[in-house]
């Protein structure tokens, strides 16, 4: 099996990628990074010890990552604090190490800066005249909104999308414990193959590789300031920069990517391995179609098994039978998706995880397992609606990260 891992490993990496640009904007992949921190714990030992002391993991989407455990260490006077001038980087301590709950959400400048958006957020909602504690609850519902109705809208199988967030369906029924792993170890990585080779963060900072936004260069300085016109749709621009598609490849790029430590990890296979105790795609697939408890999936939905047709690596001899999890949903993404969202299996697995994992949050935007809107608007029309100008009645259908964005800066006079 571990001949099979590096074969797969070097085909699913590519020098040149770079060409198959997605309809999903740049920021949505690091938007999906704080998801994942959210909800995932840290694979490496040290790192996992380091962050329970700061913050709990119990399966819920309410930005654990960015408050931690309460009463926040992290606040003053009910609002996020930096101790220095600079707005878009995250307060440091003498070391220059991010005072974060989780420091993954320091692992590269974009998701840095993602979430400092998220911090300030909170802040106009105090500013505003909510408590800590009316402005957490707030920005946790924004959040979950943005993750539904804007995030996953984008990239599940729409027929999914309908019966998880509307119909209020449930079709895998698995345990917490087997659907997070499933999350985890495979279906949610497929935001690596988004990651493009270079991005533009402003009109000074063009063309910054990968590595350049991974390294470890802390304080963030000015000239990586993000404009974030060009990773979220804010205005009528053109120049949004758009994310890879999804599919069976992966920029080169992320085989060498530095850690919180500086050392070199391959993250493509480190994706295989850490696959190796959950069943290869085929099987898990046969397994979901054949069962009768709880009860055998709709056929409606469309799931049906890959074959060694529709695999680039069966001339490498590497049959279906043998695929790892991961690796077949990219795969289901490249044919069912047409690699611009998850395929069936895929999109069942996430919408399942993220919906649980609302639902176990204090507070949440679905309502009797319905994402309801109305509801919604109804539920921070005293702060948030006023603050951040969403409106049904102005035609908004959608409360998007570029809304925010938008909102936060003309809040703080940037704009």
């Amino acid at each position: 099996m571990n001949e099979i891992l590096k074969v797969l490993a070097d085909q699913l990496t590519d020098p040149e990628r770079g060409i198959q640009h997605s309809v999903v904007r740049a920021g949505y992949t690091y938007f999906g990074q704080l998801i994942s921190h959210d909800l995932v714990p840290p694979s490496q030992p040290e790192l996992r010890e380091r962050t329970q002391q700061t913050r709990n993991f119990n399966f819920a989407l309410e930005l654990e990552s960015i408050y931690g455990a309460l009463p926040s260490r992290y606040v003053e006077k009910g609002k996020f604090f930096v101790r220095h001038s600079h707005d878009w980087d995250l307060s440091r301590n003498g070391d220059f190490e991010a005072e974060i709950p989780d420091s993954r959400n320091d692992e590269n400048i974009i998701t840095a800066q993602l979430h400092r958006i998220w911090q300030r957020i909170h802040n106009c909602l105090v500013d505003d005249g909510a408590s800590f504690e009316q402005a957490r609850n707030d920005t946790i519902l924004l959040f979950q909104t943005v993750v539904v109705g804007d995030f996953l809208a984008q990239i599940l199988q729409p027929h999914i999308f309908k019966a998880y967030f509307f119909k209020g369906e449930t079709h895998l029924n698995l345990s917490t414990t087997e659907l997070s792993k499933l999350f985890a170890k495979a279906a949610f990585r497929f935001g690596h193959t988004m990651v493009r080779r270079s991005y533009t963060l402003n009109q000074v900072a063009e063309n910054i590789t990968l590595n350049q936004i991974v390294a470890r260069v802390r304080p963030i300085p000015a000239r990586f300031k993000i404009d974030w016109k060009l990773f979220f749709r804010m205005d009528d621009s053109s120049n949004v920069q758009r994310a890879m598609g999804i599919d069976s490849m992966l920029s080169a790029f992320m085989s060498e990517i530095p850690d919180l430590r500086g050392r070199n990890q391959d993250v493509v296979m480190r994706n295989l391995e850490a696959g190796n105790d959950l069943p290869s795609g085929l099987e898990y697939v046969a397994t979901l179609v054949a069962r009768l408890d709880p009860a055998p999936l709709d056929p409606a939905l469309g799931l049906f098994p890959l074959s060694n047709d529709d695999s680039p690596m069966s001339a490498l001899g590497i049959r279906m039978s043998q695929m790892p999890l991961w690796p077949y949903l990219l795969l289901e993404a490249e044919i069912q998706g047409r690699r611009e969202r998850l395929g069936v299996l895929g999109s069942l697995i996430v919408a399942e995880t993220i919906r649980n994992a609302i639902n176990n949050s204090a507070v949440s935007v679905l309502s009797n397992s319905i994402f309801d809107r109305r509801k919604l608007i109804r539920k921070l029309s005293r702060r948030a609606i006023k603050l951040f100008g969403w409106n049904a009645a102005k035609g908004d259908e959608i409360l998007s990260m570029g809304h925010l964005i938008n909102c936060v800066m003309m809040h703080e006079g940037e704009q």
